[in-house]
């Protein structure tokens, strides 16, 4: 076959494969280029505040609500690439909004989700780069839509990038060590910020940077029943403008003991600081943890920590069931102190592909979503507390997800408090060979101290996506959003609906 038939039939399907040239490269390289236009109407375009219960011009957005018609045209490119020496997995998009009528809205959009790890000396050099462009939340007090054609001026265009090298070495069967070294950066463009957005915080996080040395010493293959590792980490971030650095070092020795193919002992110890002018009190002192591991089953692993750290006393715990081999349940509680620029650097660690080549978050299962805290970006440092449990699997022609969650942040330097509980449940059906229909559900309330604030956030849609053919799809979405405050000014009512052709070449 002819280059040029060669190269139809492989867009006719979707993708373009090609072993690339070089050791390093060698391997199977897929690109996927498609194209999205879409069309979306909505009738509050500015998200303008108020309700039935109060005027939208009382609101702090100001105004009546305005409809409005928005196009979008967004050429990406997915790449899953897996060499002898480099791997490869990122999804990219550039997307051009275009308002009929409030055309200062106008605007390009990013979306990049990425991971590479390149081997350059075979099992003892490597060099892992991770990076995320996304608008994220700035402040939650303020409206939003969770539309995603209609993004309004309360997100924060977010890059987050984090590369180094990374060594590994064994010493035979006794042990194993890995050292890295991490350079972390978070740009923010904050743009033109609505007055209602920066309500009570000491502003939208600035750019920071992030230099991170750790160690890590583990038990290797002579050690059976007590297992042990001795680790260290040594971090420094610092920010654009007046706001001093910032930096956390610990050193820890870790033991499990095996009790039997069941049950686990867990304990460790080791110290730990942290230096932050934005901290009322700055942990500095022992930390030590003491829990056990269970695997009564195949299926089943739980493990939980009583913990010492932070200042602070507290239960940590995380576990997995697989109740089929497609679908999962997992939990878990964690608590830290962390800013946001942190919080996006730490989320590109858990970045991973399914058996499926599609980008998930290796933590729930589901798809890698970088604007999935219910928090504001805003600056400072807090101590944040997470509880998650997510249920994800597919069943015949149906999948589906389930979420439920809880989260606290307590922000010292400005004495707010946000607590959030909630909990989201998607479901998708293949309808027909050519027709598949989608359901979401989300659903979360915030408390916002010290205002004596409570805000009661509700969204739904529903999807019905048509194959034209293998590589052409046409949809259809309705989004309602709704938020119900006790601050009666910051209610808020949305409907959208988008309708979209996607063609892949």
């Amino acid at each position: 076959m002819a280059n040029g038939g060669w190269l139809a039939a492989a867009a006719a399907a979707g993708v373009v494969s090609c072993a690339l040239p070089g050791a390093a490269l060698a391997g199977r390289w897929d690109f996927t280029p498609s194209v999205t236009v879409s069309e979306t109407y909505t009738d509050n375009v500015g998200l303008a505040g108020g309700s039935a219960r109060t005027p939208s011009s009382a609101a702090p957005g100001g105004g009546e609500s305005k409809s409005d018609f928005i196009t979008a045209v967004t050429p990406a490119i997915s790449v899953r690439g897996s060499g002898t020496r480099l791997v490869l997995n990122a999804d990219y998009s550039l997307s051009r909004r275009m308002y009929l009528h409030q055309t200062d809205r106008n605007e390009f959009r990013h979306a990049l989700t990425g991971k590479g790890v390149a081997e350059l000396w075979e099992r003892v050099f490597f060099f892992d780069a991770d990076a995320t462009i996304s608008d994220q939340l700035t402040e939650s007090r303020a409206l939003r839509s969770e539309s995603p054609a209609n993004v309004t001026e309360n997100r924060t265009r977010t890059t987050s990038v984090q590369a180094g090298p990374r060594f590994l070495h064994h010493f035979g069967t006794f042990a194993n060590t890995e050292s890295k070294i991490t350079y972390g950066k978070v740009f923010t463009n904050t743009g033109d910020q609505a007055s209602a957005v920066n309500l009570n915080s000491v502003g939208t996080a600035s750019d920071s940077t992030t230099l991170t040395e750790s160690f890590v010493m583990s038990s290797g293959r002579d050690f059976t029943r007590v297992l042990w590792a001795f680790s260290t980490e040594d971090s420094k971030t610092s920010y654009e403008g007046t706001r001093p650095s910032s930096r956390s070092r610990n050193a820890r020795a870790d033991l499990t003991f095996v009790l039997n193919r069941h049950i686990s002992l867990l304990g460790g110890i080791g110290w730990e600081r942290i230096e932050d002018d934005t901290l009322d009190e700055q942990p500095s002192g022992l930390i030590w943890n003491a829990g056990t591991r269970l695997t009564p089953g195949r299926r089943t692993s739980f493990q939980i920590n009583y913990n010492e750290r932070f200042d602070s006393n507290f239960v940590s715990f995380e576990g997995t069931y697989i109740i089929t081999s497609r679908t999962q349940l997992s939990v878990s509680y964690s608590e830290s102190i962390e800013t946001p620029q942190q919080r996006l650097q730490r989320d590109l660690s858990f970045i991973g592909v399914d058996e499926f080549g599609q980008i998930i978050d290796t933590r729930t299962g589901l798809p890698f979503d970088p604007t999935s805290s219910p928090f504001g970006l805003q600056e400072g440092t807090s101590r944040v507390k997470n509880y998650r449990a997510n249920l994800t699997g597919s069943r015949g022609r149906n999948g589906f997800g389930l979420s439920i969650y809880q989260s606290e942040r307590e922000t010292d330097a400005t004495d707010e408090t946000e607590s959030t509980i909630g909990g989201n449940l998607s479901w998708s059906r293949t309808l027909t060979t050519r027709t598949s229909g989608s359901v979401g559900l989300n659903y979360y309330s915030i408390e916002y101290q010290p205002e004596d604030r409570t805000d009661d956030n509700i969204s739904a849609n529903v999807g019905l996506t048509y194959h034209l053919s293998p590589d052409a799809d046409l949809s259809f979405i309705v989004y309602y959003t709704r938020r119900d405050s006790t601050d009666q000014g910051f209610d808020s009512t949305e409907r959208s609906a988008t309708v979209s052709l996607r063609k892949v070449f």
